[in-house]
């Protein structure tokens, strides 16, 4: 896979909305990459594992009542939290009950960082 130079993209000559478009784009994901690396020092501390927190006992418990048959408890781990912020995210936008605690985006940019952690992790851990 080829490299691209992110500035000199967005400088090639296209239509306003393509620009726009990609410009929004690379703002969600620096956003994105953002909160990952806050989220991570406030839930992993000093713990040189990233994904210690897919390993632990208490979520192993948890992923024991459900149904995920997967070898692999840190992909399962990952899997059940996008799943569970996919169903969030149907519920709000399928219903007129605003939501209370985070902003709608907010699950998007979960989902987003839990996704790049799934994927990671799979690089890292090859089959």
């Amino acid at each position: 896979m080829a490299n691209v130079d992110f500035k000199e993209f967005i400088l090639e000559p296209r239509s306003e909305l393509k620009r726009q478009f990609f410009d929004l784009l690379h703002k969600n994901q620096l956003q994105c990459l953002e909160m990952l690396i806050r989220k991570n020092a406030d839930y992993v501390h000093q713990d040189p594992d990233p994904f210690i927190n897919f390993r632990n006992p208490k979520m192993k418990a948890i992923l024991d009542q459900l149904p995920c048959s997967h070898p692999d408890d840190v992909e399962c781990a990952i899997f059940e939290q996008i799943s569970i912020k996919f169903n969030r995210i149907a519920n709000l936008l399928f219903s007129s009950t605003p939501p209370v605690n985070e902003r709608l985006d907010d699950s998007f940019d979960d989902i987003m960082n839990y996704t790049n952690l799934l994927k990671t992790y799979r690089q890292m851990n090859p089959r």
